[in-house]
């Protein structure tokens, strides 16, 4: 994973940290990275809705979830990664 990906995620945990001390017992602690402000699972729908904003903003043409994964794996090998190890990184994501 990108430093840069990797700073992000752990200030997010942060910010669910902060949240969860907030709302003390009403948090429900899950330990998902996407979740809704009182820590339970997000409604698929709304994670697609905020992703199709952010695809509009940044003017790329919005793709399924699913293709993520491939796409990943594509700049993967197209960054040397061999086809193992490549095909390791894409499961755990």
């Amino acid at each position: 994973m990108p430093d840069f990906l990797v700073k992000e995620l752990k200030a997010h945990k942060e910010r669910q940290e902060t949240q969860r001390k907030r709302l003390g017992e009403q948090y429900q602690d899950q330990d998902l990275v996407i979740c809704t402000e009182i820590g339970t699972f997000q409604d698929p729908r709304n994670v697609l809705r905020v992703m199709k904003r952010i695809s509009k903003a940044a003017n790329v043409t919005p793709i399924r979830f699913h293709d993520i994964r491939h796409t990943h794996a594509s700049v993967l090998i197209s960054e040397g990664v061999d086809i193992s190890t490549n095909s390791v990184r894409t499961f755990e994501t």
